[in-house]
C-alpha cells in the first residue's frame, strides 16, 4: 500500500498544491506533457492531480516537486 497525503491536509493544502503547481508550470513555461515526462506520471494522472480531481500520493507529490525544482512542502503552502 502506498501512502497518500493525509486527509487532514486535504482541503486547503491540496487546493494550494494544485494552484502552486499550475503557477510553477506557467513560470517555467512547461506543459503538462513536459512535466509528465520529467516526473514519470502519465498525463492523465498528472492532469487529475494538478486540477484537483484526485489526491496525489506522497511519492507523486515528491516526484512532481522534484520535476519542478521545488520542495514538496512548499507546494502545499498558501500561494503568495
Amino acid at each position: 500500500m502506498r501512502a497518500c497525503v493525509p486527509s487532514s491536509h486535504a482541503p486547503g493544502s491540496l487546493e494550494h498544491f494544485a494552484e502552486n503547481v499550475r503557477r510553477r508550470l506557467r513560470a517555467g513555461r512547461l506543459t503538462l506533457s513536459e512535466l509528465s515526462e520529467r516526473c514519470g506520471l502519465t498525463q492523465e494522472r498528472l492532469r487529475r492531480v494538478v486540477f484537483g480531481a484526485d489526491v496525489p500520493e506522497l511519492d507523486e507529490l515528491a516526484r512532481i516537486a522534484e520535476a519542478l525544482g521545488a520542495d514538496p512542502a512548499d507546494l502545499l503552502l498558501e500561494p503568495p
